[in-house]
C-alpha cells in the first residue's frame, strides 16, 4: 500500500455543485455534477441494499478503443493501464423514478423504471452513445459517435440535434464495427449557465471542434477549431472547460470563447481519461503516464494556471473523491482517507475493488471485479458488500438506492426503490435492441 501523505499534501475545499434544476436526491449527470466529483449527500441504507432488479443487455459495451498494448518492451513493464477506458460500462443518470443510460451497442439512449427495471422507451441515433445523458431543466442532453449532440424530452422525443461538421465533410470511417465520421462526440455534454458544451474529434490530423450551443434551442454559440483529440467526460467551472485526451495531456479552455489555453504543465506524459475538479480550484487527472516512469497514478494541477502542484502525486492511485476536510483515495490494493490540511493518513484499508469510487453521505462505495463494497467514511470499517457479475466500473447513488454498472453491460439496482416500495427479489430484465 502506498503512503499517500508522501505524495499529496494540498488543501482542498468542499465541492460546490453547479448543475441545476434537479432534486438533491437525483444523480443528474455522469459522476453526479459538472466537476465529476462522485459525491452526493444522499446516503443509501445498508440494511436495505439487496438486489431489487438486474438489467442485462444482450451484449456488453463496445468500447471505443480495444485497450492498452500488452506490454512495454522498452521499460520492461506489464500489465499496462488502459489510458482510454472512459466507456467500459453503461453508466447511468437517475432523476426521480427514471434511470437513463447510453449504449455503445445499439446506438441508443434508454430509459428504465427505477422501480422494476423495465424499459420505458429508447431513442436511436446513428452511432454509439458512450456517456449517459445529462439532465437539465426537464430535458436530456447527450452526444453520439455519429457526430451529433442531441436534446430530447423526458419521453424520448427529439427537441433538437446539432453537429459542427458540414454535411460535405461527413466522410465515414470504420471504427470498432461502426461507420462513423471523423468527429464523434466522446466527451458527453456538460451544461453551465444555460449553455451546453461538448467536443468532437478522434484523430490529430483532423482538427477537433469545441462546441457551445444554447441548451434550449440548440443554436450555435461557437464551434472552435482545435488540435486536441477529446476523450473522456468534459468538465466545467464558471470560467473554464477541461478536456482529457487519453494518450496525451489534458487541455484547459476558456468557457466564454472556447479559446484553447494549453496543456497542463509537466503533463506531457501524464495521460489518461479520468479527471475531477475540486471547489478550491484543483484539477486532478490520471490514470497513467504512458508507462515511462514505471508507475501510474493521479496528479493535481492548479485549475487556473495549469501549473503542477508540488508533490501532488499519488502513485498507483486509481480514483479519488474530495470533501472539505478529507480526500478518499482508491489505490490498486487499498482505500485511504487523507487529511487535506496535513496530508496525514487518517485510515487505510486493504481493498480489492479499485475500479469505481463514490461518496454517498457517510459511506464510501467502491467497485471492482465481482464485488461492490461500502465503507464507513469515518473509520474505514467495511459495512456492506455484494457480488456482481463482471467488474463494477460505474456507481451512482440516489436516496436509499445505489446503481451499479458493470463491464459486461449489466445494471444492478440495490435498495429501497420508492416510497414504501421494496421488491426484495432479483428480476432479470433483458434489454430489447432498438434496431
Amino acid at each position: 500500500m502506498k503512503d499517500f501523505a508522501k505524495h499529496f499534501n494540498i488543501t482542498l475545499a468542499a465541492l460546490a455543485l453547479t448543475l441545476s434544476a434537479g432534486r438533491a436526491s437525483d444523480w443528474p449527470t455522469y459522476m453526479h455534477d459538472n466537476a465529476r466529483s462522485g459525491i452526493t449527500q444522499e446516503q443509501p441504507d445498508v440494511q436495505t441494499l439487496k438486489t431489487a432488479w438486474v438489467y442485462q443487455p444482450p451484449a456488453p459495451p463496445r468500447t471505443a478503443w480495444a485497450g492498452p498494448a500488452p506490454w512495454d518492451a522498452y521499460n520492461m513493464k506489464h500489465p499496462l493501464p488502459a489510458l482510454r477506458d472512459f466507456d467500459n460500462g453503461f453508466f447511468v443518470t437517475v432523476v426521480g423514478q427514471d434511470l437513463y443510460f447510453g449504449s455503445s451497442v445499439d446506438d441508443s439512449v434508454h430509459c428504465l423504471s427505477t422501480i422494476n427495471g423495465q424499459e420505458k422507451w429508447h431513442f436511436r441515433t446513428d452511432g454509439p452513445v458512450r456517456f449517459p445523458p445529462t439532465y437539465y431543466n426537464g430535458k436530456l442532453y447527450f452526444g453520439s459517435d455519429d457526430g451529433y449532440a442531441y436534446c430530447i424530452s423526458l419521453n424520448g422525443t427529439l427537441i433538437w440535434k446539432y453537429t459542427p461538421i458540414p454535411e460535405s465533410e461527413r466522410r465515414l470511417i470504420a471504427n470498432n464495427n461502426n461507420a462513423i465520421p471523423l468527429w464523434p462526440i466522446r466527451t458527453g455534454i456538460v451544461i453551465q449557465g444555460g449553455t451546453a458544451y461538448f467536443a468532437a474529434g478522434i484523430v490529430s490530423w483532423k482538427p477537433s471542434k469545441l462546441c457551445a450551443v444554447d441548451a434550449e434551442t440548440g443554436a450555435e454559440v461557437y464551434a472552435v477549431t482545435g488540435g486536441t483529440t477529446p476523450m473522456g467526460a468534459i468538465l466545467a467551472t464558471a470560467d473554464h472547460l477541461y478536456i482529457s485526451q487519453g494518450r496525451l495531456a489534458p487541455h484547459m479552455f476558456d468557457r466564454a470563447t472556447g479559446t484553447d489555453q494549453g496543456a497542463f504543465a509537466n503533463a506531457t506524459q501524464k495521460a489518461g481519461s479520468y479527471a475531477l475538479l475540486t471547489a478550491s480550484g484543483e484539477f486532478i487527472h490520471g490514470m497513467g503516464d504512458r508507462q515511462r516512469s514505471g508507475d501510474n497514478g493521479l496528479y493535481a494541477f492548479d485549475g487556473e494556471t495549469k501549473a503542477a502542484i508540488s508533490m501532488a502525486y499519488a502513485a498507483n492511485a486509481r480514483r479519488m473523491v474530495v470533501t472539505t476536510n478529507v480526500s478518499y483515495v482508491l489505490y490498486e490494493d487499498s482505500l485511504a482517507a487523507v487529511s487535506n490540511a496535513s496530508g496525514n493518513i487518517i485510515w487505510q484499508k486493504d481493498c480489492d475493488t479499485p475500479d469505481s469510487l463514490i461518496l454517498a453521505g457517510e459511506l464510501v462505495f467502491t467497485g471492482g471485479d465481482g464485488s461492490v463494497k461500502a465503507w464507513n467514511a469515518a473509520d474505514g470499517s467495511l459495512v456492506w458488500q455484494h457480488t456482481v457479475s463482471g467488474r463494477a466500473t460505474g456507481l451512482a447513488a440516489t436516496g436509499k438506492r445505489i446503481f451499479v454498472s458493470t463491464d459486461n453491460g449489466a445494471i444492478y439496482a440495490r435498495g429501497s426503490l420508492g416510497p414504501g416500495i421494496y421488491n426484495g427479489c432479483t428480476t432479470d430484465i433483458t434489454a430489447r435492441t432498438a434496431r
